[in-house]
């Protein structure tokens, strides 16, 4: 408590502002996304799945490649209410967030992952600490 008093007189009004603050990223999984040719109706969609896991096996289908990757709100098994902002000229987000809250940084990172079923994934970047 005697800690807390004194920060607050040097700090003045930044001390609420900064334990505020709720720092979600470690939290959050690290996040990879791409584009997917889905065999059904033969459009390439955006896709995203945790960072070190399958591609083919994990990927969340997010929408059309048509539609822009960011704003869009998605789920991971470990992390929810993800979200891609900040996209660039080529629609390549710039960061992710969770819960409103910026937690990570996003690289552009394009190669290709054969998933040996039929169709292939063009990882665009990942999202990682």
């Amino acid at each position: 408590m005697r800690a807390t008093t004194l920060a607050y007189a040097l700090l003045g009004a930044m001390l609420p502002a900064v334990l505020a603050v709720d720092v979600p990223a470690s939290n959050v999984s690290n996040v990879a996304y791409g584009q997917q040719l889905q065999a059904d109706d033969e459009a390439n969609h955006w896709i995203t799945w945790e960072e070190g896991k399958s591609a083919c096996s994990y990927a969340q289908v997010l929408g059309p490649l048509v539609e822009e990757l960011c704003n869009q709100v998605f789920d991971l098994p470990d992390s929810l209410n993800l979200e891609f902002r900040d996209c660039d000229e080529k629609g390549n987000p710039n960061a992710l967030f969770s819960d409103g809250q910026f937690v990570r940084t996003c690289k552009h990172h394009k190669h290709t992952i054969n998933c040996h079923k039929g169709h292939n994934v063009i990882k665009h970047g990942k999202c990682v600490e």
